[in-house]
């Protein structure tokens, strides 16, 4: 029927296309009627096939069954006590109150309540989310508050703890590579966390505001230095465009090699407000010696061997912790610092050999001067 409505000939005689639309109306009507009857949960053996065991349902009324089957594969769904916030779809006076929370995460995380006051639907969803759950709470060594994982044992923790480590293990992931918002949203979606997206970029931002100086934000590819009230609005609309990667910077070897740097060169760390700080107060303090020498010393080509791989490596740097554990050692005949490591055990080496490279190249146009 539904070929032949489509037919030509029928679409020019308006008798018979009602006649063959009533027909697929009472066709329509009959499948669901007959699809009821042959599926409906009372006349159906139901069984849950998972990985490891087949197990019997008991029939009920309704969608029991699947309820059933949903309540296990989700066992560690959040229950969010904000109407507002907890939806797959906001309303407008939602999507209002939460561009106000996510604002204030930003701007004002070191205050409490984060400047609210009052009775407002951003209120609730701060109450709800952050505070109860332990998410945002007061520093014990000041008056200052901040924000951190939830605490398993919080009155009142409706189950983000277990979102929270599904959100580290992808940041985790972000380690060797960078990892699109969409898949972290995926995570936090999929069983057996299943949360609803109206509430993921809260959770989001108060672990990319925890995390600041470990977790980096690329937009279109772009390293984002500064997580702003805009970049999150954008977030928020187009999770696609944004990756993060973890640069693994907070401990090990790593975070030995950038204090070495940093010491050893001099470098006080003025960036404290952007993310990653300590790697873009290292690259930044390097690229900018290294943008203050002359043209003669950019482009010579008799300049020491690890010298030149020293400034092709800058010339070509695009992330900044590919150049500092990776770009940088390599240049210099030396193994990338890797992102799991306790030790790297060439760090004076390296720390000794950008402060000689840099001297270097500093002085190369005034030793040609005097060649001259």
């Amino acid at each position: 029927l539904l070929a032949i409505s489509q037919h030509q000939l029928i679409a020019s005689d308006r008798v018979a296309k009602r006649e063959i639309s009533e027909r697929l109306a009472e066709a329509h009507a009959e499948f669901i009627k007959q699809f009821d009857i042959t599926f409906d949960a009372t006349n159906c053996d139901w069984h849950w096939l998972n990985d490891e065991t087949q197990l019997e349902l008991c029939t009920g009324r309704g969608t029991s069954v699947l309820s059933d089957v949903c309540d296990a594969a989700y066992s560690q769904t959040p229950t969010l006590r904000s109407e507002m916030l907890n939806r797959f779809k906001l309303t407008s006076q939602g999507a209002r109150a939460r561009r106000l929370l996510l604002e204030a995460m930003i701007e004002h995380g070191d205050k409490e309540s984060l400047g609210f006051e009052g009775y407002g639907p951003e209120m609730a969803m701060y109450r709800s989310v952050l505070e109860a759950t332990g998410i945002h709470h007061p520093n014990s060594k000041s008056d200052a508050t901040y924000f951190g994982p939830p605490a398993d044992d919080v009155e009142g923790n409706s189950g983000l703890a277990n979102a929270w480590r599904t959100l580290e293990s992808q940041f985790n992931e972000a380690r060797s590579r960078r990892v699109n918002l969409n898949d972290v949203y995926a995570g936090l979606m999929s069983p057996p966390v299943g949360m609803k997206v109206g509430a993921i970029p809260v959770l989001l931002t108060a672990a990319l505001l925890t995390y600041r100086n470990e977790i980096a934000i690329y937009e279109h590819g772009t390293f984002v230095p500064v997580l702003e009230p805009p970049i999150s609005e954008r977030m928020v609309r187009n999770p696609a465009h944004f990756d993060v990667k973890h640069f693994a910077n907070s401990s090990g070897g790593r975070l030995d090699l950038l204090e070495s740097l940093a010491d050893g060169l001099e470098i006080s760390n003025l960036l404290e407000r952007h993310r990653v700080s300590n790697v873009l107060s290292v690259v930044t303090a390097v690229v900018r010696r290294f943008g203050a020498l002359d043209n003669y010393t950019k482009r010579t080509q008799t300049l020491h061997p690890e010298w030149a791989a020293f400034r092709l490596a800058l010339t070509e740097a695009v992330e900044p912790d590919v150049l500092v554990f990776e770009s940088i050692p390599r240049a210099f005949g030396l193994p990338s610092v890797p992102a799991d490591g306790d030790l790297y055990e060439h760090t004076d080496e390296l720390v000794g050999k950008v402060g000689e490279a840099l001297a270097g190249l500093t002085a190369t146009s005034q030793q040609m001067l005097l060649r001259l």
